[in-house]
Formats: C-alpha cells, sequence, structure tokens
C-alpha cells in the first residue's frame, strides 16, 4: 500500500508542478533557518575537536563575600589555582587558562610586517583536558613550565603563515610581541567555535610578567579554571575537598573575604547556554528552563508561518480534488485510506523539501558561516584575522543528531501543513465533493 501512496505521490508532483515547486521551495527555507539554529548550538555544545571532553568539562564558580558585596565569579587567582585547584584528587584533569584579551602580533621573518595572533597562556593539563592532535613535536612539560622557559605550541595554520610550512618547525624561534619562542609542538588547528580552548599560540602562563597578580584579594584573579569529571561519584567526592579547603582559606582569611563553593562547578553546555541567553548577568538568575522555552518559540515561529502558508495552499488544492475523492470514496476508500494518501503525498513533498533545506544550510553555512554563527557572539573567539574561518569538521555537518532534527521538522511541517485542511475537506458528503466542480 505505502508502495502505492508513493507511486501515486510521484505523480502527483510531476502533474502539479507549481504547486510541489512552491511547497519543496517553502519546506526548504523553513528547514533550512531552523538548522542554522540548530548547528549554531550543536557546534558549541556537543564534543568537538579538540574539546571531546565537553560532556565531562565544568567550570567551578565561587560566591565571594566581602565587608561591602556578594557576588559569584569564576575566574581565580595564580595562588587560589595552586592552594585549592592544583591539589584535588577527584578529578580526571584539570587546568587553568589565562585568556589573553589585549592583542597580540607575530613577527613575520624578513621584516615583512606583524600578523595578529590570538594567543592563550595556559598549563601543561591543558593538553590532557583538550585533545589536541600533534602534528609534530609535543607539548612544554613540567619543567619548561615551572621555570618558565619559553616555548610555544603553534597551530598549522599559524606555522604555514610564518614559516611557509607546518613541518619541520620544532626547535624554531618565533617572535611574538618581540619576544621569542621556542617551538616545541604544532597541532592541527581548531575551529573558533571552540572558544574555551581556541587559540593560535598556546605558552605557558609562567611566562607572562605579573602571572602571579590578584585582583581584589588573594584568591580573585584572571585564572579560569576547567576540570575534567567522569561521573557523579567523582564530582560528591570534588565537592568534599572543596568545602575542606573553603574552610581553612576563610579561617586564614579571618572572615575579610568569605570563599564559598555553594553549587557543584558548571557543566560546560550550562556555561554555553548561559552565555547564549542571559549573557551578562550572572550565573544564580540562570533559568534552564527560560532558555528551552525561548528557543522553543523561536523554532515554533520559523516552523508554524510557513506552515500555515502551505496549509492555506493545501486548503485550496484540497478543494480542487473534492471531485477525485467523491469518486474515490464512491468506489469504497474509507476516510482513513484517503486521508493517509494526502499525507503521505505531502510527507513526499516535505522530505524533498527537507533535503534541500539541509543541503541549502550547508551552503549557507560554508559560505558565510561568521555571520551565522556570530548571532551568538559571546559563544565564539573573537577573529584575530580575516583568514581564520568558522571551519566546520564532518562530525558536525554529517551529525546524527541533525539528520533526526531534519527528520523531525519535516514530519512537524507535514502534519501542520497537510491533516487540517484534508481532515476538513474529506469530512464533505459524496455528493457535494462529486458536484463541487459543476
Amino acid at each position: 500500500m505505502l508502495k502505492l501512496y508513493l507511486k501515486q505521490a510521484w505523480q502527483m508532483m510531476k502533474q502539479q508542478k507549481l504547486f510541489s515547486t512552491i511547497y519543496i521551495l517553502g519546506t526548504a527555507l523553513a528547514v533550512c533557518f531552523t538548522l542554522v539554529m540548530l548547528f549554531s548550538i550543536h557546534a558549541r555544545i556537543t564534543p568537538n575537536y579538540p574539546e571531546y571532553s565537553r560532556l565531562k568539562l565544568y567550570k567551578p564558580m565561587a560566591r565571594f563575600t566581602t565587608e561591602n558585596r556578594s557576588f559569584t565569579a569564576g575566574y581565580f587567582s595564580h595562588r587560589a589555582v595552586e592552594e585549592m585547584f592544583r591539589p584535588l584528587q577527584h578529578v580526571e584533569a584539570l587546568t587553568a587558562i589565562s585568556y589573553d584579551t589585549g592583542g597580540r602580533k607575530v613577527q613575520l621573518p624578513g621584516r615583512k610586517g606583524d600578523y595578529d595572533l590570538r594567543t592563550l597562556f595556559t598549563d601543561t593539563g591543558f593538553f590532557q583536558v583538550f585533545n589536541f592532535d600533534f602534528l609534530e613535536g609535543s607539548p612544554f612539560t613540567d619543567v619548561d613550565f615551572q621555570s618558565g622557559l619559553h616555548k610555544v605550541v603553534i597551530t598549522d595554520q599559524l606555522a604555514r603563515r610564518v614559516f611557509g610550512s607546518d613541518k619541520g618547525i620544532v626547535g624554531k624561534e618565533i617572535s611574538i610581541d618581540y619576544v621569542s619562542y621556542q617551538v616545541c609542538g604544532v597541532v592541527k588547528s581548531a575551529s573558533i567555535l571552540c572558544a574555551v580552548s581556541y587559540a593560535q599560540a598556546y605558552m605557558p602562563y609562567t611566562t607572562k610578567p605579573g602571572y602571579e597578580r590578584f585582583i581584589g584579594d588573594d584568591y580573585m584573579g584572571e585564572y579560569a579554571v576547567y576540570m575534567v569529571i567522569k561521573n557523579q561519584e567523582q564530582m560528591d567526592g570534588l565537592m568534599a575537598e572543596l568545602h575542606s579547603r573553603q574552610s581553612v582559606v576563610n579561617l586564614a582569611n579571618d572572615g575579610k573575604v568569605k570563599i564559598e563553593f555553594n553549587d557543584p562547578p558548571v557543566p560546560h553546555s550550562y556555561q554555553m547556554l548561559h552565555l547564549m541567553y542571559e549573557r551578562n548577568d550572572g550565573f544564580e538568575t540562570f533559568n534552564g528552563w527560560k532558555v528551552f522555552r525561548y528557543y522553543l518559540y523561536v523554532l515554533m515561529l520559523l516552523l508554524i508561518v510557513p506552515a500555515i502558508n502551505l496549509s492555506g495552499m493545501i486548503s485550496s488544492r484540497m478543494e480542487d480534488r473534492l471531485p477525485e475523492m467523491g469518486v474515490l470514496k464512491t468506489f469504497g476508500a474509507s476516510r482513513g485510506r484517503l486521508l493517509s494518501q494526502v499525507l503521505t503525498e505531502n510527507l513526499m513533498l516535505t522530505l524533498v523539501g527537507g533535503l534541500v533545506g539541509l543541503v541549502l544550510s550547508w551552503i549557507f553555512l560554508l559560505a558565510d558561516g561568521a555571520w551565522a554563527f556570530s548571532m551568538f557572539t559571546v559563544f565564539t573567539a573573537a577573529s584575530p584575522t580575516d583568514d581564520v574561518g568558522y571551519s566546520l569538521s564532518a562530525e558536525l555537518m554529517f551529525s546524527p543528531l541533525l539528520f533526526v532534527a531534519v527528520l523531525l521538522v519535516c514530519l512537524l511541517l507535514n502534519v501542520f501543513s497537510a491533516l487540517i485542511p484534508a481532515w476538513v475537506s474529506l469530512r464533505k458528503p459524496i455528493v457535494y465533493s462529486i458536484n463541487q466542480k459543476e
């Protein structure tokens, strides 16, 4: 029976070319815009190179209370990193990152000018938390880090720009803001969409002047801490450790500054959703359901508007097909069978439109990904130069999750646009249907 319905649908598409074309294009645009939104969220939350640990990645937040105010912050001083986080046992891996917002330049050989550069100051744990592919060489070592040696890991994109090749680079010197660093490793470039780990050069933060300074008090500073936690048991152990350490710190501070870890570390997805919706509001005001509801409304808008337009087209077309339906009823076709036939025809059109929309979304993102992904600018690390793209890996472009999303979008469009007008038309009496054209 399904084969017969599909054959009839194909014949209908060939006979009603204008209707089919408009229906497919309307569906394709709705699917395209929906998928662009889904890609924007998906690319920042789901595991992707080098942030494969996103589902187990957490960022601790602390409540700081002084005589004048109380606030939540996720940036700590070097002292806090060394005293409170480094000794933690209940983590798989841990890193402290100092995001360089000042803007640096790399000096090209032969005095050919400077090249804008995005750098990231971190530690040896960074390459355990984030799984970079080393094309040659290795990360800087603990000895390099503790000694403050000027070692640097650079991306293949930067290596080609500076040295003309990404091979045989280890051991060479590179000048960053007129300070010489020795290249110890070359990694595959990450996407700029990986805002936590994206950079073009990774250096020990012990090479940064004033890396031990603090802001406000001894435990607030410039370092964001990220940790990999594998399960709830490990999380419980971690919280017990943090509570123990906060008691020692608060006692030593004699009440001047109180630090508290009231809540578990923030999951990576939670952090991204917060930045996407709340922007600069504090984490304590974040409402996950509010974010979900907001994007549900956007998704419904993207679906309902074209569904209403398509529903009007289908309603008009059903009026033209009433004589045909009336004849089929006289030969014993049930209302359910006719409804199934109409839904199958429209489902075929919707699926074709969905596939066209999927291809359009890929073309759109590949052609102008910067505009699409900058819709949520707080997600994305600032691009230092125009030649740094919003690269999308195959695992993002061909994600099973997005294929399921396409199918659901197609199904919803089909139900919204075809079910109601078909049901109303098929409830009309046989005589009325047959005489409709007279």
